[in-house]
Parts: structure tokens; C-alpha cells; sequence
């Protein structure tokens, strides 16, 4: 590290941490973290090696126990692309395409396949006709007629 102004000592030890070289490394890396200080470039950098395939020296931190939201985000995830696909084909339909036309241009636009489609817009079809009927908390009714979408990054 350069002697600059991030050049710090909570930043020295939480680069030696993530070297592997603290006697308590997560007390290190956690002392910058929740401080106010900058982290120093190269700081910032082997955090993000340690986290995508390791340090030099073999260090690599890995997150765990997130598996069950990790599945449940995907799950989102996928359910909002199907009504997305959906939705595309419901309007060209609304456009006066017949299904039988409208899910190519699906197929190609989203670069799914003909099956995939096709069970998109029976999804989308399906959940729009059980919003219709269905009894929704407000804060929730507020994120459907806003659109949940734009509030949860993509996978």
C-alpha cells in the first residue's frame, strides 16, 4: 500500500487480514468496515479477490448460510421474467396477433423456448386473474401497482 491518505492503520490491518496475517482477521476486516475511514484502493481490491477466487497467499472469504434466500430470490427472479414474457405476448395478442405468431417473436425477443413461452403467458394469465379476485394487503397492493420489479436487482 502507498503512504496517501487511506494509507491508515485499520486499512494496513485489514490488508494483512485478508493476506491471511492477523491473529484475528474478522476483527481486522470489521474494525474498517463499520469505521467512517476510506478503504484504500488496494484494500478494496484483495477483498474483492478474496471473494471472487482468493488472495495470492490462498485467503478467500465465501459467504454462508445463504442458500435458502439465494433460492428464493431466483425463484423471484424467474417468476418476474415469466410475467414479463407473459405480459409480451398477451399484447401482441391484444394487438391482434394470434397466439400461434405471437409466441415466435417471444422466442426470439427473450431467447427462450417455444414451450417456455407458452407457459409464460399461461402463468401470466393465471396470476393476473388471481390478482383480480385476490385479497391484497395494501403495502403489497402498493408494490404490484407500482411494480415490484424495479425494487429487487436482478440475479
Amino acid at each position: 500500500m502507498s503512504a496517501d491518505d487511506n494509507d491508515t492503520e485499520l486499512n494496513r490491518r485489514a490488508f494483512f487480514a485478508l493476506r491471511g496475517f492477523s491473529a484475528d482477521w474478522s476483527k481486522d476486516l470489521i474494525a474498517l468496515l463499520r469505521s467512517s475511514e476510506p478503504i484504500h484502493p488496494v484494500v478494496r481490491e484483495t477483498l474483492a479477490d478474496a471473494l471472487e477466487s482468493g488472495t495470492p497467499d490462498g485467503t478467500r472469504l465465501e459467504l454462508t448460510g445463504n442458500k435458502k434466500n439465494a433460492d428464493l430470490f431466483k425463484g423471484i427472479d424467474s417468476r418476474y421474467k415469466w410475467m414479463e414474457i407473459g405480459e409480451f405476448i398477451e399484447d401482441l395478442i391484444k394487438g391482434g396477433k394470434k397466439k400461434k405468431d405471437a409466441l415466435p417473436v417471444a422466442v426470439d425477443k427473450f431467447a427462450a423456448s417455444r414451450e417456455k413461452c407458452d407457459a409464460a403467458l399461461t402463468y401470466y394469465r393465471r396470476t393476473k386473474r388471481w390478482l383480480a379476485t385476490a385479497t391484497v394487503p395494501p403495502a403489497f397492493a402498493q408494490f404490484i401497482n407500482h411494480g415490484m420489479r424495479e425494487h429487487i436487482p436482478s440475479c
